[in-house]
C-alpha cells in the first residue's frame, strides 16, 4: 500500500467510526431546567476533520479529510437521572461523502471524494455526569456517544439545550498524536463536533 493510500484509509476509518459546536450546526437557545427522564434518540448531527501528516527525508505529505452528516435509521433510548446517563439499544446509520485533500510539500496534489456508509449495531452503555451550571454537563469517563471516536475513558463535556420536548447535547472532541518510526515523523489531529437530539418520552 502506498503512503498516500495508507494515510487516506486511516482518515476514512476514523470518519466511519465517529460517533462522536461550531457555526453551521443550529443551536436552540432555550435554557434547561430538568434533563432527568427517558429520552428517545432522534439523531446525531456531526462534523469531522482528520489531519494526518508524515515527514520523512525532508518531504512532507499531508492529508486533510472532512465529512458532515446526520444519522439515519435512528433507534434506542437514553435514561437520565441525577448523576448517570444510560443508553439502551442505540443504533443508527451513516450515509455521507468524505472529501480528502492531499498535499505534498505544501502543494495540493489530489482531491478524493469517497462514500462513507456505516451502520452502528444496537448497543447499550452508561456514563456518569455532573451538572456544570444551567447549560453544561461534564462526563468523568466519556459519554455514551463517544465510544469509537476517541478513548472512552477520557473526561469530556457537553453543552445542553432544551426546546419544547427535545433535548440537545452538543459535544466536541480534539485529539492529537505524534509518532516516530525509522526516521519518519507522523502526526494526526482528529476533531469532531456533534449535536445529539433526544425527545422526551
Amino acid at each position: 500500500m502506498t503512503k498516500n493510500s495508507a494515510i487516506l484509509l486511516s482518515a476514512i476509518v476514523f470518519i466511519s467510526t465517529f460517533t462522536s459546536c461550531q457555526k453551521g450546526l443550529d443551536e436552540p437557545t432555550a435554557s434547561v431546567s430538568d434533563i432527568a427522564g427517558r429520552w428517545k434518540f432522534i439523531s446525531l448531527e456531526a462534523q469531522t476533520n482528520n489531519t494526518q501528516q508524515v515527514s520523512e527525508g525532508g518531504s512532507v505529505l499531508k492529508t486533510v479529510t472532512s465529512s458532515a452528516y446526520t444519522t439515519e435509521n435512528n433507534s434506542g433510548y437514553i435514561t437520565i437521572d441525577g448523576t448517570k446517563m444510560t443508553s439502551n439499544n442505540i443504533s443508527y446509520s451513516i450515509n455521507a461523502i468524505s472529501k480528502s485533500f492531499i498535499y505534498q510539500d505544501g502543494t495540493l496534489t489530489d482531491t478524493v471524494s469517497l462514500p462513507v456508509q456505516f451502520t452502528a449495531p444496537a448497543s447499550s452503555a452508561s456514563a456518569t455526569y455532573q451538572r456544570i451550571g444551567a447549560d453544561s454537563i461534564s462526563f468523568q469517563t466519556g459519554s455514551v456517544f463517544m465510544e469509537g471516536a476517541t478513548q472512552s475513558t477520557r473526561a469530556g463535556g457537553a453543552r445542553i439545550k432544551m426546546e419544547h420536548d427535545r433535548l440537545y447535547l452538543m459535544q466536541s472532541v480534539t485529539e492529537s498524536t505524534t509518532d516516530t518510526d525509522q526516521g519518519a515523523i507522523s502526526s494526526q489531529t482528529v476533531q469532531g463536533k456533534m449535536v445529539i437530539t433526544l425527545q422526551r418520552q
